[in-house]
């Protein structure tokens, strides 16, 4: 099967562009996954004594860190792969994995903080021996996003752009022309 030609400048831009975006992207997500995401602390309490949650510690994170994997995959698959029918498909693959790591970490930032806020409240009354805590109480209580996850957006919206670029240069390329001319 014959090789897309490269010799054009353009072509050799976006494919390296794409390449660059997607793995910059892909890794930025994994490294933000293994960060902390999100920290539930209250009123008056040092930031010392808040406990952080790194992204892996919910489904949300391990999903997102897999298919960080799956993008940088199906990445190289596309760059270096056999046919053309292989790289698109393969382009096409990393940018819906690229979409949904962005997709499944902008829901968590969007839910977690108030879901963890109220389990927070939960467990505290839970350990207090009390139905529910007081309003004031579960007033004080707060979720903050840390920088794993502002990470994992980011990388996410890189991968994305790089994914679409990697498919926009596969959907591009064109066979190198045979020995014999044709």
């Amino acid at each position: 099967m014959a090789e897309p030609s490269l010799a054009a400048g353009a072509d050799l831009r976006l494919r390296r562009a794409g390449f660059l975006a997607a793995a910059a992207g892909a890794c930025s997500v994994g490294i933000g996954a293994l960060l902390p995401w999100l920290a539930v602390g209250a009123d008056g309490l040092p930031a010392e004594l808040t406990p952080s949650d790194r992204g892996i510690d919910h489904a949300a994170g391990i999903a997102a860190l897999a298919l960080a994997v799956l993008v940088l995959v199906a990445t190289l698959v596309a760059r270096v792969g056999g046919g053309g029918r292989a790289r698109r498909g393969a382009a096409a693959l990393a940018l819906v994995a690229a979409l949904g790591a962005l997709g499944v970490a902008a829901w968590f930032a969007l839910v977690a903080p108030t879901r963890a806020e109220r389990d927070v409240a939960g467990e505290i009354a839970r350990l207090l021996g009390v139905e529910e805590l007081p309003t004031e109480a579960r007033a004080a209580l707060h979720a903050e996003r840390l920088g794993g996850l502002w990470l994992t957006l980011v990388g996410g919206g890189v991968a994305t752009a790089g994914g679409a670029l990697t498919l926009a240069w596969a959907r591009r390329a064109r066979p190198a022309p045979t020995a014999t001319g044709g």
